[in-house]
């Protein structure tokens, strides 16, 4: 009885987690540049889920157990971020309102090999400033202030996208 009992509480934690990461994930966590709700979701990924697997299913087999909660991170973390970006496409395509913004900074990273030049945007929306995430300048066409259409959510302006490279990836 006490087996069914955390069989049942640690799916059903597990079940839990895995719907709040594709299904009803706020764009405050999904989009957090700081605090505790930018490491939500990676703490969810290699932390809350492999965790409630393993609860779950060593009571049955350990070998097993450390094995599915290993591999649910190689599966569910690629997931996560197929599923992150198909959301971020469905909200700026729905809600997204064009701007002018600029590039407010512009750098060639080698970080992992990726020889890549990445720019961030600045942008107005309602007296408050938002900056996005680097993005990456596949052609180095943007210089440094230079004036860009910016697509942004009106439910969040944190997301944002360069609006060239937005209609470039549809």
């Amino acid at each position: 009885t006490t087996e069914l009992i955390i069989i049942i509480g640690f799916s059903g934690l597990c079940l839990s987690i895995i719907l709040f990461m594709f299904v009803f994930i706020p764009d405050s966590v999904l989009f957090a540049k700081e605090g505790i709700l930018r490491w939500l979701p990676f703490v969810l990924i290699f932390g809350g889920i492999p965790f409630s697997i393993y609860k779950v299913v060593s009571i049955f087999h350990s070998q097993a157990a450390k094995a599915l909660a290993f591999g649910s991170i190689l599966i569910i973390g690629p997931l996560f971020g197929f599923q992150s970006g198909k959301n971020e496409r469905i909200a700026l395509e729905k809600d997204g309102v064009i701007t002018t913004g600029y590039i407010s900074k512009k750098w060639y990273s080698t970080v992992n090999k990726n020889n890549e030049w990445l720019v961030k945007t600045k942008f107005n929306v309602d007296s408050v400033w938002y900056e996005s995430f680097s993005q990456t300048d596949e052609e180095n066409i943007f210089e440094e202030n230079q004036k860009i259409e910016i697509i942004y959510s009106k439910r969040n302006p944190e997301l944002n996208r360069i609006y060239s490279l937005f209609i470039k990836e549809k």
